[in-house]
């Protein structure tokens, strides 16, 4: 029986800052950020990025995007893999060269999640998950999802001083799923990490180096393919490389037996080294 898995990116918070109601521009002080909400969901893998100012159309006011940077980068680091933002939401079907322009300025990386068209120097993420809400969660689309793909799922916690319910039972259905949950910043890094990863056979030795990375520091994860026996999973000075639990839902450092060979999630500018019971062919 084939297993289905693929990456949920769910733990993604859009910042809309409020401003002071004496002058546009200037963004209010947000203690729930830095003191409650920030921390802990930090810690627990999610991504703080941009979402410009409520009521202001970003593509018409450039100045939000640097403004809503400056008002985040104050408070809390992005993410757990690194401090500045690089995801940036717009309400717009198009962006103009000037937004584009100020986005890069910024640092942003990854827009979304609902442009039609994606000049080639940004990122772009689309909600083909649906949402989250209740009434409006669509179980049989993110049954639909292909093995080892991205589904973006969208969900605004609250509209003013409503609460907006969730589906529960949408969210058990996740729950019992093989997914990863990640978000768009830990997403596109992942990718980059892995894909730079290389490999060099030596014997009944396997040395797996990753270059350092240039923005965020995620780990990659490359498929290593093998019939031989693991004896070590090694890193700097011979400590140990973690075994992942099967049921591991969060991207972390380690390896993964597969039946055709192993896992392996390593983090940028680290070497790690396989030692197998037997030469790889």
């Amino acid at each position: 029986m084939h297993r289905r898995s693929w990456a949920l990116s769910l733990g993604l918070i859009l910042l809309s800052p409020i401003v002071a109601p004496s002058v546009v521009g200037e963004w209010g002080t947000d203690t729930w950020l830095t003191n409650i909400i920030g921390p802990e969901r930090l810690e627990h893998g999610d991504e703080f990025g941009c979402h410009g100012f409520e009521g202001v159309d970003t593509v018409e006011e450039n100045w939000v995007i640097s403004g809503c940077k400056e008002y985040l980068a104050g408070l809390t680091d992005s993410s757990r893999w690194g401090s500045d933002p690089v995801s940036f939401g717009i309400e717009a079907a198009v962006l103009n060269q000037e937004t584009v322009d100020s986005l890069l300025e910024s640092g942003f990386l990854i827009v979304g999640d609902s442009l039609e068209d994606v000049p080639d120097e940004l990122v772009s993420m689309i909600r083909n998950g649906g949402s989250l809400e209740k009434g409006v969660a669509d179980l049989t689309l993110l049954e639909s999802a292909e093995p080892d793909s991205l589904v973006s799922v969208h969900w605004r916690a609250r509209i003013g001083d409503f609460r907006v319910r969730d589906d529960a039972d949408v969210i058990t259905w996740l729950e019992n799923q093989e997914v990863w949950f990640t978000t768009w910043g830990e997403w596109h890094f992942h990718g980059i990490s892995g894909r730079s990863t290389s490999v060099i056979p030596d014997g009944t030795v396997l040395t797996s180096t990753s270059p350092n990375s240039e923005r965020w520091n995620v780990p990659g994860t490359i498929m290593l393919q093998f019939e031989q026996e693991v004896i070590s999973v090694t890193g700097f000075n011979g400590a140990e490389i973690p075994l992942i639990p099967p049921d591991s839902r969060d991207l972390s450092v380690g390896w993964r037996p597969i039946e055709t060979g192993m896992l392996l999630t390593q983090a940028p500018g680290t070497n790690i080294t396989i030692e197998l019971d037997g030469p790889v062919d």
